[in-house]
């Protein structure tokens, strides 16, 4: 009988709803701004500055192709200038469909980069899974600039990370793991960076003597921080780095040498890596292994002899794994002699050994890096 009166209960509940639920109040969408790309600058000591990427209704001779528009202000602190945003425009922000955080290059060299992020995350700004990119330069004119592809900077920012970051030379990271890996004994963060090269544009513009590009965005690059201390930006052999010992790539392309000079692709369709530590001898030993296949064999000499095969040689493989060991050990020696513990051995020492290994220095632990390439 009790649960009979509760699905009558529960019926008559659904009925008023879906009867009297178009007089309900209701904030009209067309008084929030839907953000959909944030970025921040640190323009001047005290002083931040946001930018936001939001959606409107339809085009017009202000807007862009993409009907986004972009707003700006500046504040001591990100609340300040998110209520000058607000209070000018008569919108209000919505960060609810916001996957985008792009910080400019003044930022990610300040001191302030982890407070204004530990903001965000404890204030309930926007998702904490939010993907975090810096850039070269400023984040407003990153998010404000026509791209190539895509129908606005902050959605294709997003579809690239969320696509290729696990292609072996793109890392992805978001604001809560950033916050979460400060606290991390030794304190070293790494974030993607981003630059950016013109193309032609796909629209042209009215006028005849002016041609304004379109950007492609290249994200194959990544920071290191350690506190609120910036160290570097490194290519190739960070990015592999990271993504082959501590992700989880697929897809991922490399190029190595064939016994003649011609050139190998390498499709790695699948990474494992093992780590060992020995408090001992204070070393790191550590077993990658990468399931991949031969994508293409290419010779610019033009002799094809060498071309058209389906196998390679043991040799072959050997380089691969050769090269792979060299940049990654190459990123490591690089970190370990700026103080910055990417690959988290400190702690992961200490985890193991907390009494002997609490004060071990990174400049004394070796890392022991051996690849196995296994075709497929």
């Amino acid at each position: 009988m009790r649960r009979k009166r509760k699905w009558i209960a529960t019926l008559i509940a659904i009925t008023l709803f879906l009867l009297l639920g178009e007089f309900l109040p209701e904030e009209p969408l067309r008084s929030k701004a839907m953000v959909v790309g944030f970025g921040i600058d640190y323009p001047k000591d005290q002083t931040v500055s946001i930018h936001l990427q939001i959606l409107t209704g339809s085009g017009n001779k202000t807007e862009t192709r993409s009907n986004t528009r972009m707003l700006s202000a500046e504040g001591s602190t990100l609340g300040e200038a998110a209520y000058k945003i607000s209070r000018e425009s008569g919108l209000s922000v919505s960060f609810t469909h916001c996957n985008v955080v792009l910080i400019g290059e003044s930022l990610l060299k300040s001191p302030v980069l982890y407070a204004t992020l530990n903001y965000l995350v404890s204030s309930a700004y926007l998702s904490d899974n939010a993907c975090l990119i810096a850039c070269q330069g400023s984040a407003g004119d990153y998010l404000s600039a026509p791209v190539g592809f895509g129908e606005n900077a902050g959605i294709y920012i997003r579809e690239i990370i969320g696509m290729y970051d696990r292609f072996g030379d793109i890392v992805g990271t978001t604001v809560r793991k950033y916050v979460v890996d400060y606290h991390r004994l030794g304190q070293t963060v790494w974030i993607p960076f981003m630059t950016k090269k013109a193309i032609d544009p796909i629209i042209p513009t009215p006028s005849s003597d002016k041609k304004e590009d379109d950007y492609l965005f290249e994200m194959n690059k990544v920071a290191v921080l350690t506190k609120d201390r910036f160290i570097g930006i490194w290519e190739e052999n960070g990015t592999v780095g990271i993504n082959c010992l501590l992700n989880k790539i697929s897809k991922a392309q490399f190029r190595s040498d064939g016994d003649h000079g011609e050139k190998i692709d390498w499709y790695v369709l699948k990474n494992k890596s093992d780590l060992r530590y020995d408090l001992e001898k204070k070393t790191v030993t550590a077993e990658l292994k990468l399931q991949a296949l031969v994508k293409e064999i290419i010779d610019y000499s033009g002799n094809s002899a060498h071309v058209d095969r389906l196998t390679v040689t043991d040799s072959e493989i050997a380089r691969l794994e050769s090269m792979l060991t060299d940049l990654i050990t190459s990123f490591y020696l690089e970190t370990q002699s700026k103080n910055a513990d990417v690959f988290g051995f400190c702690e992961a020492f200490f985890d193991r050994y907390p009494r002997r290994a609490k004060d071990l220095p990174l400049s004394e632990i070796k890392l022991d890096l051996s690849v196995k390439v296994q075709l497929t």
